[in-house]
């Protein structure tokens, strides 16, 4: 059986210690896997993981440029003010 390369898993898990109701679940878990993606495909995939653990698609896509500026800056020496070119 071939081996997976390049396969990533984001995981999140929250409880709920107060009396919930027999009918909802106190523990869930969120578990999204995929494999064979680059680095715009991987933060892709990050992206429908926060989705699915509840998070505003805004919040998101401002934590996203957010980090964008953050670590462009950083690592590429890129200012999106002065130019829009990749890193």
């Amino acid at each position: 059986m071939p081996a997976f390369v390049d396969s990533y898993t984001f995981s999140h898990r929250f409880s709920d210690d107060s009396s919930a109701p027999t009918d909802c679940a106190n523990y869930q878990e969120i578990n999204h896997q995929c494999s064979g993606v680059n680095a715009f495909g991987l933060v892709r995939q990050f992206y429908q993981f926060a989705l699915g653990c509840g998070y505003a698609p805004q919040s998101i896509v401002d934590a996203f440029e957010a980090m964008a500026d953050e670590y462009g800056e950083a690592h590429c020496d890129y200012d999106k003010e002065k130019n829009s070119e990749q890193c």
